[in-house]
């Protein structure tokens, strides 16, 4: 995918709305829900029979466990949430013991990197009593992940966590620029050829802008850290005024199941009396 604009600053996400779906969708209402977990999931959790609203799924530990996480987990395809923004959901009933900070009950996806590092995205669940209640969070998933695992139960705590109603549903994917950005938000230096943002200085640069915001005129983006990409967050394009930008800038998306209709840019534009037409 190739895209030439000129005097064009993309801020580094972009979003293709997609025929949304729902990856994983599971009432937990007999044991036949639990033959695509791991091998000893019938061993571990339990599936509640319907006693007043809806039946659910158990899981039950009296005292920790060596390793201190005890659960059920299941292979998603990675392909299916690679680069998109999943969001994870289930109703949840707990009663939670903890012996290690910042754990208990667990509701979490994680991730493996090309490069074998992981990533986990979950749903943080205080220590205590609590009756049913719908959680759910939404994750941006790197494009880069070649598994995926999803996993249910506790870690560093005892007693029992009661789901049901589990789902796992796939957004818009949201490419991933990092590799292509040449710029940064802040500009401290006006016209010295280097940048950030649109060389102008600090006075007309994007230093306050609110990059950890997540939507846009109801498009979600994701955008960079500049801190976590050498001080580069964003793609500013090359013009007579500043020649060191970019001509273009290409992103694979072979390797996701990218099927979308739209293309949205986050962008704006400087000096727009002078060029035209800003874009193709």
């Amino acid at each position: 995918m190739k895209h030439r604009y000129f005097v064009l600053l993309l801020t580094g996400g972009l979003a293709g709305p997609l025929l949304a779906g729902t990856i994983l969708e599971l009432p937990l209402n007999h044991a036949d829900d639990l033959k695509e977990w791991n091998r000893e999931s019938e061993k571990i959790a339990q599936i509640i029979p319907k006693q007043q609203e809806k039946a659910c799924l158990e899981i039950r530990l009296e005292r920790p466990v060596k390793n201190h996480i005890y659960g059920i987990s299941r292979n998603l395809d990675p392909a299916s949430i690679a680069g998109k923004r999943v969001t994870l959901s289930a109703e949840i009933r707990r009663d939670v013991k903890v012996y290690q900070k910042w754990q208990g009950g667990k509701l979490m996806l994680t991730v493996k990197h090309a490069d074998g590092k992981y990533d986990y995205f979950g749903i943080y669940m205080e220590a205590g009593s609590f009756d049913w209640k719908t959680c759910s969070k939404s994750f941006d998933i790197p494009q880069d992940i070649v598994s995926a695992t999803l996993f249910l139960g506790l870690q560093g705590g005892t007693g029992f966590i009661q789901y049901r109603n589990l789902k796992l549903e796939a957004g818009d994917t949201l490419l991933d620029l990092s590799k292509v950005v040449n710029m940064g938000y802040a500009d401290p230096v006006a016209g010295d050829g280097r940048g950030g943002w649109s060389d102008q200085g600090p006075d007309n640069d994007a230093s306050r802008f609110r990059w950890k915001q997540t939507m846009f005129g109801n498009v979600p983006f994701r955008l960079l850290d500049p801190a976590q990409h050498a001080g580069k967050s964003v793609m500013t394009f090359a013009s007579r005024r500043f020649p060191n930008g970019l001509t273009s800038a290409e992103v694979d998306l072979s390797k996701g199941k990218c099927n979308a209709k739209f293309l949205y840019l986050l962008h704006t534009l400087t000096f727009p009396d002078s060029y035209t037409p800003i874009g193709r």
